[in-house]
C-alpha cells in the first residue's frame, strides 16, 4: 500500500496501492497523514495496519475495518518534486526518517537492520508475525507490476493466513471478476 501526499497541505488524498486501487475506507487516516508528513509533496511506501493489544498487525480488524489503522512507513519513492527511486535504499530511508514526526502519530517508520537477517526472521515467527521483506541495501527502487527487487519471507506457521483466501471469496462473490492481490 502506498501513501501520496498532494501539494496542498489540506489535501487529504486517499492512501493507494500499486495498481491504483485508493482506499477511502480511513478518511481520519488520510488527513492525519495529510498533516503528519514534514514535506509539500510525498510519495511514501507503507504498509495500512491494525493493531490487536500486543502490538501486533490483526489482518481481520483491517480488513472488516474493526480497529482504527497506522500507517508503518518503509520507503520514500518521491519528495517536493524529486524522484528518489533510483537512490539506493539506506539514502531514501534516511531522508524519510526526516519526515515522519517525533510525536505520537498514526504514521510509524520502519526501521531496518543491516545484519542477522536469519536472527529477526525467527523473531518474527515467534510472534506469529506474518513475515519479513529483505532488500539489497544499495538498491533502487523498482516495481513494475509483476516483479520488484526486494523478497518477502513469509513465515509459514502464520496463524492469520488461515482461511484468508475464502476472506476475500466471500467479498467478492457477487462480482463478476476475482481481485488479484499482488505481494511485493
Amino acid at each position: 500500500t502506498g501513501f501520496e501526499r498532494s501539494p496542498t497541505s489540506t489535501d487529504t488524498t486517499a492512501p493507494s496501492c500499486r495498481n491504483g486501487h485508493t482506499f477511502k475506507h480511513w478518511p481520519q487516516l488520510c488527513e492525519e497523514l495529510a498533516h503528519a508528513v514534514k514535506a509539500h509533496d510525498a510519495v511514501i511506501d507503507g504498509e495500512i495496519v491494525c493493531l490487536d493489544a500486543r502490538g501486533r498487525s490483526n489482518f481481520k480488524s483491517l480488513l472488516f475495518r474493526r480497529e482504527w489503522p497506522y500507517f508503518y512507513a518503509f520507503d520514500l519513492l518521491a519528495v517536493d518534486g524529486e524522484d528518489l527511486r533510483e537512490w539506493p535504499l539506506v539514502e531514501r530511508k534516511r531522508r524519510l526518517r526526516r519526515l515522519i514526526p517525533s510525536v505520537p502519530t498514526r504514521l510509524l517508520y520502519v526501521d531496518h537492520i543491516t545484519e542477522r537477517g536469519r536472527d529477526f526472521f525467527k523473531v518474527a515467527c515467534a510472534h506469529d508475525l506474518e513475515g519479513i521483506v529483505a532488500k539489497p541495501v544499495t538498491g533502487r527502487y523498482h516495481c513494475d507490476g509483476t516483479s520488484t527487487n526486494w523478497i518477502k519471507i513469509r513465515n509459514a506457521g502464520y496463524t492469520q493466513m488461515t482461511a484468508r483466501h475464502e476472506l476475500f471469496e466471500r467479498r467478492t462473490s457477487s462480482r463478476k471478476y476475482r481481485p488479484v492481490l499482488r505481494v511485493p
